[in-house]
């Protein structure tokens, strides 16, 4: 059994119009499909991958291995206890702090960003 980090074999993308297009003819409907702006949030693309990871070889049939970077224990303890910190307290801006510690390429929302910058402090 294979361990570590291990993601799907998708194979080619497909595009969101070309299944909402197979569905609609599936059904034999005559819904028409509408285009909208992005939202906060909403991604033009999804990757599987952060731009720190790796693949390092097949773990099956339809699976791939991932190379990723580790946290050391003395980290990742120091950032539990400030997750949990920031869980007791009820703070956003605290448990963002430790999320970005953990996860060095992670960054909040633009809409996240400018709440706290504003002195929004959302409860959780």
């Amino acid at each position: 059994m294979a361990q570590g980090i291990l993601v799907p074999e998708l194979g080619e993308p497909v595009p969101v119009q070309a299944v909402a297009r197979h569905l609609i003819a599936r059904e034999h409907s005559q819904a028409a499909i509408i285009f909208t702006q992005l939202r906060p949030g909403d991604k033009l693309a999804e990757a599987l991958l952060s731009g720190c990871e790796s693949y390092v070889g097949a773990a099956g049939p339809m699976l791939r291995s991932v190379s990723s970077p580790a946290l050391s224990t003395a980290l990742l303890d120091d950032v539990l206890a400030q997750l949990q910190q920031a869980c007791q307290s009820r703070s956003v801006t605290r448990l963002l702090a430790a999320v970005m510690r953990a996860v060095p390429g992670y960054q909040p929302s633009a809409v996240i960003q400018s709440a706290l910058a504003a002195g929004d402090e959302p409860t959780l």
